[in-house]
């Protein structure tokens, strides 16, 4: 029987407010438990004092939830779970942060069995890492092919992981999940600042979503011996970069046949890659409102030998506005391709699509088709079948 509870209280007005608060909790075998409350205001002396949060849990039953609130600047959560039933939360608040090194921190890392974790940030800057390692449960247990953002019905055990970062600064997210369910979801509404979303993934199933706002860049990397890959990054504000690499492994058993799909939608300025190999790739890539500046390129790699039994299909569609450029390589079984760029309100725009596509299917022939808007009138393309 392990179990632990750690508050602490609201120090705004204590006269040494240099020394921050610290809370560690160390947890061997059995029904673990650990809950640590910090509710401490107004900044340090020094400006570099916070709170800071350690638990540690070995094996069976883990749990382990962090709250901490305030603006006593930086604020640091360090949660290792090894072995068994996992699970972690872990909230912050900082909005007022003035440390000089900037934000709040949280490191989690999870090592065997049935993960999940929770880390909400809302601070002026922010950094959440996650790692997951698993062999557990999934496929047996129910779970989520297609996230939905944040949204409540989560049913992954073994692996799964969701961030928040919400405030006006910098965030960054990282990620790292291997075992068997994976599947994270990332939101960072920062109103002003540059935030990093890396996500790596490798497993059956896969899953990725990312929210970003502001300045963005999202970096997604998915993997596995199955690989049913999926990936939605949405980004809202100009100049963001995406970049998503798919590898959907090679089953020869359709029952277990690979499906690659990636989702990016971006506005003006923007830059979009992505990288898929394995069977049935898709891609859609929606450069949106005005994209003018937007740089799309899709590769689509499928091996015909190893991938199961059900018809395999390559597939990108690409929408942009003036003065946007796209490339879409195509090579292995049936392609489909089609590049639609709109002068999007411009008096004149340039834009121009460079596809290639080769199949591997005999007797089957490629699609390729480029669309330009009314308000492009100087849009190339440059499409190349075989």
């Amino acid at each position: 029987m392990n179990t632990a509870e750690v508050y602490q209280g609201d120090f705004s007005g204590a006269t040494d407010r240099a020394r921050g608060s610290i809370a560690a909790t160390t947890q061997t075998g059995e029904n673990n438990d650990s809950i640590v409350i910090q509710n401490i205001s107004g900044p340090s002396v020094s400006g570099s004092a916070g709170q800071n949060v350690d638990v540690i849990q070995f094996g069976d039953n883990n749990v382990s939830s962090v709250v901490q609130a305030g603006i006593r600047d930086a604020q640091q959560v360090d949660v290792l779970q090894s072995g068994n039933n996992n699970l972690s939360r872990v909230e912050q608040s900082d909005t007022a942060d003035s440390a000089p090194a900037g934000g709040n921190l949280v490191n989690v890392a999870q090592f065997g069995d049935v993960n999940d974790s929770f880390v909400d940030q809302k601070a002026r800057t922010a950094t959440a890492s996650v790692t997951q390692r698993s062999t557990g449960p999934v496929p047996g247990a129910p779970r989520l092919d297609q996230p939905d953002y944040l949204g409540s019905d989560a049913a992954v055990r073994s692996n799964y992981s969701r961030l928040v970062q919400n405030g006006t600064g910098a965030y960054a997210a990282v990620v790292d999940q291997d075992g068997t369910g994976n599947r994270s979801d990332i939101a960072q509404t920062a109103t002003s600042g540059a935030s990093l979303a890396s996500v790596t993934q490798d497993g059956l199933f896969n899953n990725s979503a990312v929210l970003q706002t502001a300045a963005a860049t999202a970096n997604v990397i998915q993997a596995g011996p199955y690989g049913d890959n999926d990936s939605f990054v949405e980004q809202r504000a100009d100049g963001a970069s995406a970049f998503v690499t798919q590898n959907g492994g090679f089953s020869t058993d359709g029952a277990l046949d690979p499906s690659n799909e990636s989702l990016v939608s971006q506005f003006d300025d923007a830059t979009a890659t992505v990288t898929q190999t394995g069977s049935q790739n898709l891609s859609n890539i929606q450069q949106l409102t005005g994209s003018n500046g937007s740089f799309a390129t899709v590769v689509q790699t499928t091996d015909p030998v190893g991938i199961g039994n059900s018809a395999p299909k390559n597939e990108s569609f690409i929408t942009q506005a003036a003065l946007s450029t796209a490339y879409v390589e195509q090579i292995g079984q049936s392609n489909v391709s089609r590049v639609t760029q709109n002068g999007a309100g411009a008096t004149s725009g340039f834009g121009f699509a460079n596809v290639l596509s080769t199949s591997s299917r005999r007797g089957m022939p490629n699609t390729t088709r480029n669309t330009h808007g009314p308000m492009s009138p100087t849009t190339a393309a440059r499409i190349v079948s075989g």
